[in-house]
């Protein structure tokens, strides 16, 4: 993006090849793996004996790993998805802005 004088001038057809290219990306690369991270993280450990508290211990810590993971793993797909989608959006809007400014200066 440029700013110039008041004006701001957006490169339309970069935002949504970006948009298309980050969105294929994530269908390509990451989903695959994120179906198989989610499953791992979805794996329960055995119960701890309490008895030995360093593995109780640790198999909260892990619990609690494997939960963040989870929900970092659900986030970045979704928040990727989403900017993609603003990405497509916010270029086809100021299409259609420059087109109407464009046609009403024609008119003026």
């Amino acid at each position: 993006m440029r700013r110039d004088a008041g004006h701001i001038e957006a490169n339309l057809p970069g935002m949504e090849e970006a948009a298309a290219l980050l969105a294929a990306a994530v269908e390509r690369d990451y989903a695959p793996r994120a179906v198989t991270v989610s499953a791992a993280m979805r794996t329960p450990m055995p119960p701890a004996d309490r008895g030995f508290s360093e593995l109780h211990l640790f198999a909260h810590a892990h619990e609690q790993a494997q939960q963040a993971t989870l929900a970092n793993v659900l986030h970045f797909a979704n928040g990727t998805a989403g900017l993609a989608a603003a990405a497509r959006e916010a270029g086809s809007r100021y299409a259609e802005s420059d087109a109407t400014a464009r046609d009403l200066l024609r008119r003026a």
